[in-house]
């Protein structure tokens, strides 16, 4: 059983949005939605053979479909030639079909031995104690990043080492006889290396600057941002005995938060299919497996983002497995989902792995917070209101007796709640010409976020509001 696991927990009390370390996915936009030519700054010139320091973002694109089948032969994977990288007229890369297949066909299948896993021996240099067991639960405006995420990091880093030192120095049999590693340090890792995002800073909200983050109108958002940003101290200090630059070290902890995943052979269930995950997603640190393991699966972590997948991916034995959970066919994009837990509500997304969702659909799940006169804060779905916001309009309107719980629902206060869902929603259409504006020092990648973010707020508000105005002509 796998899930995704972006690295942070969030933790805001009385019921509100949470981020766990245990629930999500590794794969989407951050990494696998990257806009442009891959990444050249660590490349190494024995796999690509046809790349070089001038290719362009096309060729790049090339590059990487016609490579993808030799990066998942040298990792030990198979089939080596049913999946090929691609990109969008948008410039959104993923993981695409070049055959057709049917229900429950393999999709890829790949050792954990060519994986980055958390339960090796961390490098040397790396000290630091292990609080994967420490319990949150008493810290409710807390964000906590777990140790295996740092040995994670580290291992990244100490693969991208060895990488450095090989081309750069002579051949030396003897150079690291005393550093034994169970790296996966061969062409493939090397390959899949070069597959990886070069910066994450345009879209991980982490690094934008307050301004920028109060201007998506999101309070959830603004409050994981602050938190994280804190949180992220100790494992960059930890990380910074590596002797790497500071944006080397905060390259592979957003690669680890956007891309590991969480797998368990616990609770299986076989059948003629295979094996389905039976384990929660979110499960308290007491109860955990100690075949829970945290890894970095080369080309899975390509793999983005649906609420509706038409793929699944788990953990039998020894390899990680993407399987179909439909028919497929040729060019068709495979689609895996990351988990309720990090993905929804949306700006979940956001924050964990850097994009927002690219769908128009509503989706009940998604819900939104608005602020009422600086002050009254509500979240509302496109199928539910809390009651809290009921009474607020009541008291507005004069329509609160002398217990404000017994408040009854009526077409009056039904209809000022409309309005004001109609008038918020008003708040967060978006201005195109500032997004595109050669003025504005926000990087456009930042800012077409944002403008999705608000879109998505905007059209679930509005669903909101169509739904129970529809409630209120059907009385």
């Amino acid at each position: 059983f796998i899930t995704m696991a972006p690295f942070l927990k969030l933790l805001l009390g009385g019921g509100a949005a949470f981020i766990s370390p245990e629930a999500s996915c590794s794969s989407g936009t951050t990494g696998r939605r990257t806009k442009g030519p891959i990444s050249t700054s660590y490349s190494a010139p024995l796999l690509l053979e046809s790349q070089t320091s001038s290719a362009s973002a096309s060729n790049d694109n090339k590059n990487q479909q016609t490579n993808l089948a030799k990066v998942i032969s040298l990792l030990g994977g198979s089939p080596t030639d049913l999946l090929r990288l691609d990109s969008t007229a948008e410039g959104v890369r993923g993981v695409y079909l070049n055959e057709d297949v049917a229900k429950g066909d393999i999709l890829l299948k790949m050792p954990l031995s060519s994986c980055l896993r958390d339960d090796g021996d961390p490098p040397s240099w790396m000290n630091q104690q292990d609080n994967d067991s420490q319990n949150s639960n008493n810290d409710y405006s807390a964000i906590q990043i777990q140790s295996w995420v740092t040995r994670l990091a580290a291992q990244l880093l100490q693969l991208q080492s060895r990488w450095e030192e090989d081309t750069t120095k002579p051949s030396d049999n003897d150079a690291d006889a005393d550093d034994e590693s169970s790296l996966p340090y061969d062409e493939g890792a090397l390959a899949w290396l070069q597959l990886l995002p070069e910066s994450l800073r345009d879209c991980l909200p982490v690094y934008w600057p307050e301004e920028v983050v109060k201007s998506t109108d999101c309070r959830p958002l603004e409050l994981a941002v602050d938190a994280a940003f804190f949180a992220r101290a100790a494992p960059l200090s930890d990380l910074a005995a590596s002797g790497k630059s500071q944006a080397q070290v905060e390259r592979a902890l957003d690669l680890v938060q956007t891309r590991a995943c969480r797998c368990s052979t616990w609770k299986e269930t076989h059948s003629s299919e295979g094996v389905t995950a039976a384990k929660p997603a979110v499960v308290p640190s007491s109860q955990k497996s100690k075949a829970d393991l945290r890894v970095m699966v080369p080309i899975f972590d390509m793999i983005n983002h649906s609420y509706e997948p038409n793929a699944e991916f788990f953990r039998k034995g020894d390899s990680m497995i993407v399987r179909a959970r439909q028919d497929l066919t040729v060019d068709q994009e495979v689609l895996i989902s990351y988990g309720a837990s990090s993905t929804t509500p949306i700006w979940r997304c956001l924050f964990s792995y850097g994009f927002v969702p690219s769908t128009d659909d509503i989706y009940e799940h998604n819900v939104v917070e608005i602020v009422l006169d600086d002050y009254y804060r509500f979240e509302v779905s496109p199928t539910e209101i809390p009651f809290e916001l009921v009474q607020y309009q009541a008291q507005k309107l004069g329509l609160v007796g002398d217990n404000p719980d017994d408040v009854e629902f009526t077409p009056e206060i039904g209809k000022a709640i409309v309005e004001q869902l109609r008038d918020y929603a008003k708040q967060l259409e978006v201005n195109e010409n500032a997004i595109r504006s050669p003025e504005s020092s926000t990087p456009q990648e930042t800012m077409e976020l944002i403008n999705a973010l608000k879109q998505s707020h905007r059209r679930t508000l509005l669903a909101c509001a169509g739904g129970l105005q529809e409630y209120l002509e059907n009385q």
